[in-house]
């Protein structure tokens, strides 16, 4: 298969405004005031979609991560497909014949998912420069931290090869474990809000989970907001909300500028939308739009037509395009501040 030709980036003046209003607030604050450059990537399943355009002779070896039901097939291949993942995986723990306690078989279900991922994750990795786009958006020195989505550890892989979560690990296991857990490498920080194939029974995937952690996100929210800097209204002092010490991931989804990549956004996936309602809120005065923080969503033309006016849009004709461009504007940025 011949790869497709790149397409140029849209400037100012060749594309109507809209189409272009979210890569122009993104360069705008790539290039403004440092304290208010504090930037987190959130990366979901479709990170493992690339392989797909830069390898796809070989891109089968990532098809299990590329999508949740993919994913559940290999797990629970007698449960039908749903349009909310929560709910097959639930359906699939009742649907077993084992005479153990629903928790007993999740448990297990979740320990045969761990052991699935870590297969796939091994297999993706024998295709050389194959997420070379991704790696590149990640590598960006601009954006100190990601939200991983994903059970997979791809994205802390492709900055350090030879990454060892039981050596990397932070605050994994406590209570709240989701809430603070995460990995440190080469200066960044990887969080996992749903658990990843390292944390075994900690994982966040049924409806039951997702209830559970749910219960446990307004404490971080309160915290955050009583360490919160005070705003004074001045368009020359900006709030630095990048010298606040990050508890949890709820403070970056409160304070920092967001730009989702390769994630549905689907409203099943209730924590992630409940810390974003949290985080509007926090900007809803008037006076306060100011200092609200930016959320973007890489994108083409035909998805995420479901996201509120919120989500600025880095549109592309194509992802491979988008991918490209936003690792060259990452990029970019980084050179010129040499």
């Amino acid at each position: 298969m011949e790869p497709k030709s790149p397409a140029t980036r849209p400037t100012l003046d060749t594309v109507p405004s809209q189409d272009i209003s979210g890569w122009a607030e993104l360069s705008a604050i790539l290039h403004g005031d440092q304290s208010k450059r504090f930037i987190t990537l959130v990366v979901g399943a479709g990170i493992h979609q690339v392989p797909k355009w830069t390898c796809p002779h070989k891109y089968s070896s990532a098809q299990a991560l590329g999508s949740w039901d993919r994913l559940l097939d290999t797990v629970l291949p007698n449960t039908a497909h749903s349009e909310c993942p929560s709910l097959r995986w639930e359906l699939g723990i009742l649907d077993s014949d084992a005479d153990d306690a629903a928790r007993k078989r999740e448990s297990k279900h979740f320990t045969k998912l761990c052991a699935t991922v870590t297969t796939a994750e091994a297999a993706v990795f024998e295709l050389p420069d194959s997420y070379e786009p991704v790696q590149r958006v990640l590598s960006s020195s601009l954006a100190e931290h990601v939200i991983s989505l994903n059970f997979d550890l791809v994205a802390e892989r492709l900055l350090c090869p030879d990454f060892d979560p039981a050596q990397n690990s932070h605050a994994g296991q406590p209570a709240n474990g989701l809430l603070t857990h995460h990995y440190g490498v080469h200066g960044k920080r990887f969080w996992h809000p749903h658990g990843d194939r390292n944390t075994k029974d900690a994982g966040c995937l049924g409806i039951r989970q997702y209830a559970i952690t749910q219960a446990k996100l307004e404490d971080p929210r309160n915290n955050f907001k009583s360490r919160e800097p005070k705003r004074n209204n001045e368009v020359s002092k900006p709030l630095d909300y990048k010298s606040m010490t990050t508890e949890t991931w709820i403070d970056l989804m409160m304070a920092s500028h967001l730009i989702f990549l390769g994630t549905s956004l689907s409203f099943n996936e209730w924590d992630i939308w409940f810390a974003l309602v949290n985080r509007w809120r926090n900007y809803a005065k008037p006076e306060n739009k100011n200092y609200e923080p930016k959320t973007f969503v890489l994108t083409t033309g035909k998805h995420h037509k479901h996201l509120p006016s919120q989500f600025l849009r880095l549109d592309a004709p194509r992802y491979e395009d988008g991918w490209k461009w936003l690792g060259d504007m990452l990029h970019k940025s980084t050179d010129e501040r040499r």
